[in-house]
């Protein structure tokens, strides 16, 4: 009969370094032999990235790591550089980042991981080998405690916590002048800072079925209305408005990169009050002023 092979130490640890197995099929294998003589170890399903920063940033993410138990810098860079990536998106901004994600999404993270340790600290108490052990036992059920009022402070602090913008919005819901769909993150940020240092008060919907969602709770004097979104094209947002009578009197401005002339021909057909082209100038917006009858010089 063969002799299984124990797992060491060192084993261990070639394993939490590299995510590669010391032991395969009752077997050494030859990754963690070429670890043990100080090799080098390559992996042909991955690809070397270089990456140069200043000598004090690096001793600055060194001292991180080492302080918060990772066992390589890499460890810390690939573990941030997912987080960062999970936790943002290039359809929103830093702001709504911070407003509207990231607490979900901490919450969210901080629960996949509690999940499980709950779990087994709950197979520890109930396992027989403790239940001789009184002090083992109690520290358990001290550390579940204390992991149940975590878990309680996450759903009852992060997921409770409202943005400062969603708030302003909700003082006065039905109070603003022009509602903007546009799914391009940074023309819409553009246009609202730029309209709003005008004296407009507006909105921001990112495609078509946050703009119709948002024209039902309180209805804008103007929208600007980008035709290719990623969800519903913008000529069936317009027939949408305009099948509610109560938005007769909206007006629509179609903001969008198609065709000069096509854009005009689904004007004529669908009643649209105007058309700004992109790449825009910002005297172009003037057409807001003549809409709303005011004399707002842009």
């Amino acid at each position: 009969m063969v002799q299984k092979i124990l797992k060491t130490e060192e084993m261990k640890k070639y394993e939490l370094v590299t995510g590669k197995n010391a032991i395969w099929n009752d077997d050494v294998t030859k990754g963690f032999v070429k670890w043990q003589k100080g090799e080098r170890l390559y992996d042909i399903d991955k690809e070397r990235v270089a990456l140069y920063i200043p000598k004090n940033m690096k001793e600055k993410w060194i001292s991180f790591a080492n302080n918060n138990n990772y066992s390589t810098l890499t460890k810390l860079i690939k573990e941030a550089l997912e987080f960062y990536i999970r936790n943002n998106s290039s359809r929103y901004s830093k702001r709504e980042l911070m407003s509207f994600n990231l607490y979900p999404n901490l919450s969210h993270d901080l629960k996949e991981q509690f999940t499980t340790i709950i779990a087994n600290l709950e197979l520890l108490i109930d396992a027989k080998n403790y239940s001789h052990d009184y002090d083992v036992l109690n520290m358990l059920r001290k550390i579940f405690a204390q992991c149940l009022s975590f878990e309680e402070f996450i759903t009852y602090t992060l997921e409770n916590i409202k943005s400062e913008k969603e708030m302003i919005m909700n003082e006065n819901e039905s109070k603003y002048d022009i509602l903007i769909i546009e799914d391009n993150i940074e023309t819409l940020n553009f246009l609202t800072r730029y309209l709003t240092s005008l004296g407009y008060s507006c909105k921001e919907a990112k495609n078509g079925t946050e703009g119709l969602k948002t024209i039902k709770e309180s209805k804008p004097s103007i929208i600007l209305l980008d035709i290719i979104l990623p969800d519903i094209i913008g000529y069936d947002v317009v027939k949408s408005i305009r099948s509610n009578v109560e938005n007769k009197e909206v007006k629509i401005i179609f903001l969008t990169a198609v065709p000069n002339y096509e854009a005009k021909k689904k004007m004529d057909e669908l009643g649209v009050d105007g058309l700004i082209l992109k790449p825009f100038r910002l005297n172009d917006f003037g057409i807001i002023d003549n809409l709303l009858g005011k004399n707002k010089k842009l």
